[in-house]
C-alpha cells in the first residue's frame, strides 16, 4: 500500500517533469524558429536593398549617357553613315 502510493506519487512526479521538459523544448524550439524567420527576412530586406540600390546607380549612368551629346552607339554600315553626318556637321560649324 505505501509502496503504491508511492509509486502513484513518483509516477504524477515523472509526468510533471516531462511536462515541464516538453514546454521547455516547444519554448527553444520557437526560439529557434523565431531566430530562423528574423534571419531570413533579413536576407530578403538586404537582397532587395541592394538589387534597388543598383537599379538606381545604373538608371543615374543611363541618364548621364544620354544626356551627353558625344555618347553615340553605331555600328556597321549604318554607323559609318551616322559618322559621316557627324563630322559634315561638325565641318560646317
Amino acid at each position: 500500500m505505501i509502496l503504491d502510493k508511492f509509486s502513484e506519487k513518483a509516477a504524477a512526479s515523472s509526468k510533471k517533469l516531462e511536462s515541464l521538459r516538453n514546454d521547455q523544448d516547444m519554448k527553444s524550439l520557437s526560439a529557434f524558429m523565431l531566430f530562423i524567420v528574423t534571419s531570413a527576412i533579413s536576407l530578403a530586406y538586404y537582397v532587395q536593398f541592394k538589387t534597388y540600390h543598383a537599379s538606381l546607380k545604373t538608371l543615374d549612368s543611363l541618364k548621364t549617357m544620354l544626356a551627353n551629346p558625344n555618347a553615340r552607339v553605331a555600328a556597321g554600315a549604318q554607323g559609318k553613315v551616322i559618322m559621316d553626318k557627324i563630322r559634315n556637321s561638325k565641318r560646317k560649324a
